[in-house]
């Protein structure tokens, strides 16, 4: 298999799974830079455009959870796939959280 190139299904998916969670964290690293740089812009509005601001802020937010939801979910479905493949039980791998992805 090493001479011509192919890898097995399982090893596949691994990489499948790797290039999935380097996106997702990106996607969480992008969102809470801009949260902080939101809090910053917060901090400095009048206080007449702070309550508009933070509903807006909020919603972005809530939309940015709900895409990193479905997209776990996906991922976590290729992991279960993975996980069924893998000749070895200790190279599985857990679910992902979305802890990961917004905390950091």
């Amino acid at each position: 298999m090493s001479q011509n190139k192919i890898l097995p299904t399982w090893a596949q998916l691994r990489r499948e799974i790797e290039l999935e969670v380097e996106r997702l964290e990106q996607v969480g690293r992008a969102h809470r830079s801009w949260a902080d740089r939101r809090r910053r812009q917060l901090a400095s509005l009048p206080a007449e455009e702070i309550l508009a601001a933070d509903r807006a802020s909020r919603a972005r937010t809530a939309r940015v959870r709900e895409e990193l939801v479905a997209a776990l979910t996906a991922l976590n479905a290729t992991v279960g796939q993975f996980n069924a493949r893998v000749p070895v039980a200790s190279l599985q791998l857990m679910p992902f959280r979305i802890e990961r992805f917004l905390d950091g």
